[in-house]
């Protein structure tokens, strides 16, 4: 995974993560313009790749990934980190304005 530290920004923006035919819900907490990292209840297997489906005002942006590395809190699995697979060019100016924001 690209590590990017000067252009994370932390946060708390709840997405749905669309893997397998379901729907799942999640929380960004780390945003960059290659990573994110993602907690959730619902843990998708090391190297899966999955859909990030990120709600703005007035559309839906929707980033493909790959499941990089998982973190335990408890005994349980409950964040993961996940690598963006070719994001498309309104997830950058996503992430460009949100890090002028933060």
């Amino acid at each position: 995974m690209k590590k990017s530290p000067l252009n994370r920004r932390p946060l708390r923006l709840q997405v749905n993560l669309h893997y397998d035919n379901a729907m799942y819900t999640g929380t960004v907490t780390i945003l960059s313009e290659h990573t994110m990292y993602i907690e959730t209840e619902m843990i998708i297997p090391f190297k899966s790749e999955f859909k990030v489906l990120v709600a703005l005002i007035d559309e839906v942006i929707e980033v493909p990934v790959r499941v990089k590395t998982l973190k335990k809190t408890d005994r349980y699995c409950n964040c993961m980190g996940v690598e963006l697979i070719n994001p498309p060019p309104y997830y950058l100016e996503f992430v460009s304005r949100m890090t002028s924001i933060c």
